[in-house]
């Protein structure tokens, strides 16, 4: 009888052991797989925000090759009418006291190259804001884009929130007990999966699935004694943001 009992617990810890195994494998897998689209929208980003640079320095080249024609032309057209008041100003200077005409002459021109050089430098500032705010439109383009691949693979796989609560949970310090606040649209889909969830979490003694009505869909804050982490689809799109603004400071 005794050998019965202890086969029998054998056999149930080979069928836990395999149990743990299987939910590891899967859990491994969608965290690859969730690793490898995220590098995937990283690749697609930076190559895109590669097009988007070239197109917008082509547009901005033109502008600036444009803004300097009219400058410079402002600028000779200017340097032109000033050598005309000098020497319009220098034959009136023979005629009524040479320095005097040659003096109100040289002020006047004076003027005009101030003007032509205030127009000039405006036209500098013109361009550095116009290529500031490339910067920002392009960040933005790009950031719209990751949100909808983002968006749209969590629609198609679900179980990709699992591979983010994972991400979170190794974040922790190993907590006795966590709460998982999310959206009411993933609630019941975590409920489903509590099981899996616990066993992610090996040191968790208690986990508590609630419903925050400040999280929007694929949002996801994990709670426990000693703080809490955010690893949401809005955090992870905000992470790829902060990445494609050091790729252009960068550039």
């Amino acid at each position: 009888m005794s050998r019965i009992i202890k086969s029998s617990l054998v056999t149930e810890a080979i069928e836990e052991n395999n149990k743990v195994q299987s939910n590891n494998i899967e859990d491994n897998y969608f965290e690859k797989q969730f690793l490898q689209k995220k590098t995937e929208i990283l690749n697609e980003a930076n190559n895109r925000k590669e097009d988007i640079i070239k197109k917008a320095n082509i547009e901005a080249q033109k502008i600036i090759d444009q803004a300097n024609e009219s400058a410079e032309r402002v600028l000779q057209d200017t340097y032109d009418k000033s050598a005309q008041i000098i020497d319009e100003f220098r034959e009136k200077g023979y005629e009524e006291g040479y320095q005097g005409g040659y003096n109100d002459g040289k002020n006047k021109s004076e003027l005009l190259i101030n003007e032509a050089i205030e127009i000039k430098e405006d036209v500098i500032k013109s361009r550095k804001q116009m290529l500031e705010t490339l910067e920002e439109d392009i960040i933005e383009v790009v950031i719209k884009s990751c949100s909808k691949v983002i968006n749209r693979l969590y629609d198609e796989d679900k179980e990709i929130i699992l591979s983010i609560i994972q991400k979170g949970l190794d974040n922790l310090n190993n907590p006795s007990k966590i709460c998982i606040k999310t959206s009411k649209e993933d609630y019941d889909f975590l409920e489903m999966y509590k099981n899996k969830i616990n066993a992610m979490a090996n040191s968790v003694e208690k986990i508590e699935i609630v419903i925050d009505k400040h999280i929007h869909k694929g949002g996801i804050i994990i709670e426990t004694p000693e703080g809490s982490v955010d690893v949401g689809i809005d955090t992870q799109i905000n992470e790829l943001e902060k990445i494609l603004k050091e790729l252009l400071n960068s550039e």
